[in-house]
């Protein structure tokens, strides 16, 4: 099974999702190992999407109040996880979403700005560990998409997301030019 193909049949059935984590971060220019596929979608059309998987074979084995992970009864599929987000969120991410070309077809993305926005506002709420795989992302879109840290638009959305640490710290990657 393709979860690429899987994923277009969903959204011509009318299901509506965003690409995020590993596989955005690649389509945006920053390509990296992963090991899922990661898509956000509307919280009141989660149970379609949970519906949607278990008629492929998933099986849901987490789920939080904004997230749930899928995984296949055998090993040859890969696993899923999916965001959960209220509807008018849903519907910013995807007034700025793009299309890409990504494992061979076009599938929509929220913009670079929006991954790394979700990135900063996963960091203080992940476990340490995870810390230099995000940071690692958002320097290698800000990279492979030019961004300017220096900004204005930028500067506030790291601020808002993530507080003035977090900004300084992509002024020194940029001052030292790593991104």
């Amino acid at each position: 099974m393709n979860i690429f193909h899987e994923l277009q049949r969903a959204k011509l059935a009318g299901l509506p999702f965003l690409l995020i984590g590993g596989h955005a971060v690649a389509a945006h220019g920053f390509p990296r190992l992963t090991f899922d596929v990661d898509i956000v979608v509307p919280k009141n059309r989660a149970p379609e999407w949970k519906q949607w998987f278990e008629a492929l074979g998933y099986r849901c084995f987490f789920e939080t109040k904004g997230f749930f992970q899928l995984t296949g009864a055998d090993g040859d599929v890969i696993p899923v996880d999916v965001m959960t987000v209220e509807e008018n969120t849903f519907e910013k991410l995807s007034a700025t979403s793009v299309v890409k070309m990504h494992q061979g077809m076009a599938v929509a993305l929220p913009s670079a700005e929006s991954i790394i926005a979700m990135k900063l506002h996963a960091i203080p709420q992940r476990d340490p560990d995870a810390r230099p795989k995000d940071w690692m992302d958002i320097e290698g879109i800000i990279r492979a998409n030019k961004l300017d840290v220096r900004a204005p638009a930028f500067r506030a959305m790291v601020l808002r997301y993530a507080g003035p640490g977090s900004y300084e710290r992509l002024l020194t990657a940029r001052a030292e030019n790593l991104i």
